[in-house]
């Protein structure tokens, strides 16, 4: 049976996405829709080129690197469960497609069939093993605006800042865009917004100098967990897309419980 090729295309994207919901499923990440379908149709792509080319695009090796390129583009940078994550659920998805039409099922019968089955699976291990309840998350409202980072509790930041005293949360420059306007360059302090300063920041590599703000309000939460906190929160040129929050946000946190019925 002869399929066409935009047909083909978009199956092998609808596949690859269901892949990805599902190692994001078993790696315990959240999978950002946007990336997704990019991610999704770069694997697309993929498909249509392992089909022309032949048997070496289409081996273990190229389907592998595949698998990891697809993940640093959804998931945001390379990590090791990434390729791994991604071929285990492609093999079961696959497996299961394979096996609906030996049994007589049409083809967007069957894709339906392993739609559900990718969902059902997603479904069961979130409630396994939910991703909200042991993250962190950081939201921070500062001059009229608002941005929420995933966080990590570090207890290697001992950073505070020398003039108020207050613990320094370590940022990425490229997540603390969503903190500036479009034209503001978190490298240049004379294009930033009136309330950023400069800190001295001391490392194992030795001392620098980086930008930091001092937030209007800052929260932490932890599932249902939430407390308001003080500190700054300065630029770092690390490559962690979490926030790294010092231990010493914690040491007084004023918890509230958010119960939904």
């Amino acid at each position: 049976m002869q399929i066409p090729g935009e047909v083909f295309f978009l199956m092998n994207g609808w596949m690859d996405f269901l892949c990805l919901m599902l190692a994001a499923g078993i790696g315990k990440r959240r999978l950002p829709p946007g990336r997704g379908m990019v991610a999704a149709l770069f694997g697309a792509l993929y498909s249509l080129i392992a089909l022309a080319a032949g048997p070496w695009a289409s081996g273990w090796a190229a389907l592998v690197i595949s698998a990891q390129i697809m993940g640093c583009i959804a998931f945001g940078r390379s990590l090791p469960w990434c390729g791994a994550a991604i071929v285990a659920a492609g093999l079961i998805l696959h497996g299961a497609m394979d096996f609906l039409l030996q049994r007589g099922w049409h083809g967007l019968t069957a894709l339906g069939g392993v739609s559900l089955l990718a969902i059902g699976m997603g479904l069961l291990l979130n409630r396994l093993h939910p991703r909200g309840r042991g993250e962190y998350a950081l939201h921070i409202r500062w001059q009229g605006r608002k941005a929420h980072f995933p966080a990590f509790r570090d207890s290697g930041n001992l950073l505070r800042d020398s003039i108020t005293g207050l613990p320094v949360v370590l940022l990425s420059v490229k997540a603390a865009k969503a903190l500036l306007p479009p034209r503001a360059n978190p490298n240049d302090l004379s294009t930033l917004p009136a309330g950023w300063r400069l800190i001295r920041m001391e490392t194992a590599a030795g001392c620098r100098t980086v930008m930091c703000l001092h937030p209007h309000e800052m929260i932490i939460t932890r599932g249902k967990r939430a407390w308001h906190t003080d500190g700054l929160v300065a630029l770092s040129e690390f490559s962690e897309c979490r926030a790294l929050l010092p231990d010493a946000l914690f040491m007084d946190e004023k918890e509230e419980y958010h119960a939904s019925i």
